[in-house]
């Protein structure tokens, strides 16, 4: 398989991502879908957020030398997962907000 990875910085990948997300168009959901969204977009990054800090303890505990690139690219993607679902949280709750006047 290919290595696709490239190591541009993150900060212009989460940027794009961002964007992208932006883009989808709430105002098709409901009260009660948007209020999912927000609920689910908020316990995933708890959850990314108690597994890093998890992973960060077991880190310290372990030093071992492990495969770091593939470690990178965890770190990454979870970044980018972070950003776009903090993202979606705040814009389902302003959408539920804009629709409940």
């Amino acid at each position: 398989m290919e290595n696709t990875f490239t190591s541009e910085p993150s900060t212009n990948t989460i940027a794009l991502y961002r964007e992208l997300f932006s883009q989808i168009d709430l105002h098709e959901l409901t009260s009660t879908q948007l209020l999912d969204l927000a609920a689910l977009s908020a316990e995933h990054v708890e959850g990314l957020c108690h597994g890093l800090i998890l992973l960060g303890d077991l880190l310290r505990k372990e030093q071992k030398d492990n495969d770091w690139e593939q470690f990178e690219r965890y770190l990454s993607s979870t970044a980018h997962l972070v950003s776009v679902l903090f993202d979606i949280y705040e814009r389902s709750l302003s959408e539920l907000d804009n629709s409940a006047y």
